[in-house]
């Protein structure tokens, strides 16, 4: 298990990471090639409500998860040239390593997803929601990244990245702070 985030139901959400096929809660998650994401959304009493997976050929990894004030959980992470992830499909783009973000129902119905690629180095590094239900993100970069529309560019070796997405998943503001050196939300 990578991170672990609790609804307003009390319900827990869970991300992580496998290599083989397992069972979580009387949930199968099928044999990967590489190490795929898991997600999972536990009632307050520890039944299974739902568990996803997905992922792309190599080794992908989570790396934030947060609930919002409607039960919704979001999650982040990294994945390699070209993910899936419940029939949807996200491309790297210019470097092979992308960052993810995914929004699912309480009740598992994935909602949209974002690939977040660029020219460089990069890692999510903190996901939280407001009571708006806006999602908010941290993490790092080198090179250009691009959110959207928006591109932002590295000036050191890697740059603070900070982001805020409406509840649908538009990208609402984008800022980026660093010098010289490596600057890294984690």
């Amino acid at each position: 298990m990578d991170a672990l985030a609790i609804a307003p139901d009390g319900a827990v959400a869970i991300a992580g990471t496998y290599n083989a096929a397992f069972s979580w809660r009387g949930a199968a998650l099928p044999a990967t090639e590489g190490q795929d994401v898991w997600l999972s959304c536990l009632e307050p009493d520890g039944q299974l409500r739902w568990a996803k997976s997905g992922g792309s050929i190599l080794d992908d990894e989570v790396a934030a998860i947060a609930a919002d004030a409607e039960g919704n959980v979001i999650v982040a992470g990294s994945f390699w040239l070209t993910g899936t992830f419940e029939g949807l499909t996200l491309q790297a783009g210019a470097n092979p390593k992308a960052l993810f973000l995914l929004k699912y129902s309480p009740e598992g119905e994935l909602l949209w997803g974002h690939s977040i690629g660029g020219t460089g180095i990069k890692g999510m590094g903190g996901l939280s929601t407001d009571p708006a239900g806006n999602i908010f993100l941290a993490g790092f970069f080198g090179g250009a990244l691009q959110l959207g529309d928006t591109t932002l560019q590295a000036e050191g070796r890697t740059d603070v990245l900070v982001a805020q997405l409406s509840p649908e998943g538009h990208w609402n503001c984008a800022f980026k702070e660093g010098k010289t050196a490596e600057t890294r939300a984690t």
